[in-house]
């Protein structure tokens, strides 16, 4: 409260959770679209290379310039892989928006993303991805079409943050000498199974 110990004050990390990796897509697209447009500065994050291959292809697809590093003009979105940022002066200088594509499944992670940003993180995230699928997301899925949630709509809750911040804290546990991956499901199957 009254940062007597001078630590920094921590980022808010905030979960867009969609029905869908597709929906997911589209509505991250939808609002890289909408904030280049309005000039804000982003710096789009994946945590995996399978993810950052796909986000190549949708940013083309789409018509949005990128840079993949910081240059001098520093454009309006960088596009850059997590386990490549090892200090904020990789990061773009000034106001920027920090978007990670995907969810890690470690909080660890996300824990080095509120390390280098002061703003919020958003992170968008799909209940079909292969972690959310350990906890329960084809239920929830289920239950959340039964509500009516459309598949543009996204799952925003301090519960729902609260949950997949102790799912991740669950999987720090478990995956102790974590085995790189490609992807999301290679490193769920390296990782996760006993």
């Amino acid at each position: 409260m009254f940062n007597l110990l001078g630590s920094k004050p921590q980022s808010k990390v905030r979960y867009k959770v969609y029905l869908t990796k597709i929906a997911k897509y589209r509505q991250l697209m939808d609002y890289i679209i909408e904030q280049v447009n309005s000039e804000k500065r982003i710096h789009l994050v994946a945590h995996f290379d399978q993810t950052y291959g796909e986000l190549v292809q949708l940013l083309i697809k789409a018509g949005i310039d990128y840079e993949e590093q910081i240059g001098p003009n520093g454009g309006l979105l960088l596009l850059s892989k997590s386990w490549e940022i090892k200090n904020r002066s990789q990061l773009p200088e000034g106001d920027h928006l920090l978007i990670a594509a995907e969810i890690h499944p470690m909080s660890i992670r996300e824990e080095n993303l509120k390390n280098l940003n002061k703003n919020e993180i958003i992170v968008f995230c799909a209940l079909d991805n292969p972690f959310f699928e350990l906890f329960g997301g084809d239920r929830i899925r289920s239950l959340m079409g039964k509500l009516g949630l459309k598949e543009n709509e996204s799952i925003e809750h301090p519960m729902v943050s609260k949950a997949i911040v102790n799912a991740q804290k669950k999987m720090d546990k478990k995956a102790v000498n974590e085995k790189p991956a490609h992807s999301i499901r290679e490193w769920m199957n390296l990782n996760t199974k006993s």
